[in-house]
């Protein structure tokens, strides 16, 4: 494991010119590798590293990657199976993932940023924020277009608060098992819950409305700058 970890360290140094001495208070690498659990217990990376890999072999992962945090450092990193299963590819600790979904909890943290501010209100209704109604948005992508809703009016209950806990009434996409790709509302907003990727995409054009900003250019000032 230590040569994994100076391995890792090497790559970072390599790539970004981190001083090593730097990564290495960070990681605060011992010997013993010990790795302290919720309950306070111990438990040594040869048992967690075999217990993941009994994990991965049920459950059929292809590839994973584990970092394991105690008091803000890194105790525990490593990463199992492949990046690529068709090539057999090893996963490293240094492979860029997708995000997908994670992202999500980072946009909630910024709305709420965005809400302290008093800059978005989550009970507003969102289509009180455009100068159109939302099915006539501008949207770049035609399949994101919102103007199958011209004829249910219920999208004028829609809150950005519906939209974060997934009660818009809206499906996950709009193709999903929908063999006209049509967007519609599945049920009365804000009385039940669904997932919902498009919720979050219309949470996600409100905040770009307001803000005249894109997404992204907002994470970076709002969440990752102050880190």
């Amino acid at each position: 494991m230590i040569r994994e970890f100076q391995e890792f360290f090497e790559t970072l140094y390599n790539r970004w010119r981190w001083p090593l001495h730097t990564i290495r208070k960070s990681y605060n690498i011992t010997q013993d590798n010990q790795i302290k659990r919720i309950d306070d217990k111990t438990i040594s990376e040869k048992k967690k590293k075999k217990k993941i890999k009994i994990l991965v072999r049920d459950a059929n992962v292809t590839g994973l990657a584990v970092t394991i945090f105690n008091n803000s450092e890194v105790a525990y990193q490593k990463a199992f199976g492949y990046s690529n299963i068709e090539t057999k590819d090893s996963l490293e600790i240094n492979h860029i993932f997708d995000g997908a979904s994670l992202s999500k909890s980072v946009f909630a943290y910024l709305v709420a940023k965005l809400v302290s501010e008093k800059k978005i209100d989550l009970d507003r209704p969102i289509y009180s924020y455009f100068d159109v109604e939302l099915p006539d948005i501008a949207i770049d992508k035609e399949f994101r277009r919102l103007n199958d809703l011209n004829d249910d009016e219920r999208y004028r209950q829609f809150t950005i608060r519906m939209c974060l806990s997934h009660t818009t009434g809206l499906p996950n996409w709009r193709w999903i098992n929908n063999p006209d790709e049509k967007l519609r509302i599945q049920f009365n907003p804000g009385t039940n819950y669904s997932y919902s990727g498009e919720g979050i995409m219309l949470a996600q054009w409100l905040v770009e409305h307001k803000t005249k900003k894109n997404l992204e250019d907002l994470a970076k000032e709002k969440v990752f700058k102050p880190l």
